[in-house]
């Protein structure tokens, strides 16, 4: 996989952007696997927390337990701007 300028922009960041593109781009809530698997990542479980903590995420609470984004969040959309403005979306 290529990096996209934007991950060189916000080196240390690679999984954030990664996490938060399949998010922005699934069509239901994912599970943790799912989303390492479609981001390429590993070990999500503390990133998805700390996005749930700051409200970005919301958790849908079951087995398993499936995340999806916050839409009313307004960190959602900015992040969703920028990611189609630069190409990465």
């Amino acid at each position: 996989m290529n990096r996209h300028p934007l991950e060189e922009l916000f080196r240390g960041s690679r999984k954030t952007l990664r996490v938060l593109r399949v998010l922005l781009t699934a069509r239901e809530p994912l599970t943790k696997y799912a989303i390492e698997n479609r981001a390429a990542v590993y070990d999500a479980g503390p990133l998805l927390d700390r996005l749930a903590r700051i409200g970005v995420v919301k958790v849908v609470e079951g087995r398993p337990r499936r995340y999806s984004l916050d839409p009313s969040s307004p960190l959602v959309g900015a992040v969703e701007k920028l990611m189609r403005e630069t190409g990465y979306l």
